[in-house]
C-alpha cells in the first residue's frame, strides 16, 4: 500500500488496508475524546451518492491522537479479477462529519492494482 501527497491511497487487490489517520484542527492534532468514532468509507468511482462498497467504523482510544484505519484483506478483494487498475473514491468521519472527502480539489482516491502487480 502507498499513499500519496494528495491522499491518494494506491493498494493491490486483496492486501490488507492499513494506515494511522490524524486530525487536524488548524495547526492542532485533534485528540480524540469519549465515545468519537472514525468511519472509513469506499465508493465505486462517482457514486458518493450510493451506498459504500467498504464501510468501517474505528472507535480510537479517548485522550488519543492518532487512529488505525484496518480493512481486510478478505475485504479488500474487490473488483472482480482483472488486469487493469480500478479507482474508487473514500472517505474518512469524525462522528459521521467528513474530515477527509471530496473539497475542492476533488475527490480522495483509492487506486485498486492488480493482485501482485508493482506500483
Amino acid at each position: 500500500m502507498k499513499i500519496m501527497s494528495d491522499n491518494t491511497i494506491g493498494i493491490n487487490r486483496g492486501d490488507e488496508l492499513l494506515f494511522d489517520y490524524q486530525i487536524y484542527n488548524g495547526n492542532d492534532i485533534y485528540v480524540f475524546g469519549e465515545g468519537d468514532e472514525v468511519g472509513f468509507y469506499l465508493y465505486k468511482k462517482g457514486q458518493y451518492n450510493k451506498e459504500p462498497i467498504i464501510q468501517e467504523v474505528f472507535t480510537p482510544e479517548a485522550g488519543d491522537e492518532v487512529v488505525e484505519i484496518r480493512i481486510s484483506a478478505d475485504e479488500m478483494d474487490i473488483g472482480g479479477y482483472t488486469n487493469i487498475q480500478q479507482e474508487y473514491w473514500y472517505e474518512i468521519t469524525l462522528n459521521d462529519e467528513v474530515t477527509l472527502g471530496y473539497d475542492s480539489d476533488g475527490p480522495k482516491i483509492l487506486i485498486l492494482y492488480p493482485t501482485g502487480k508493482k506500483f
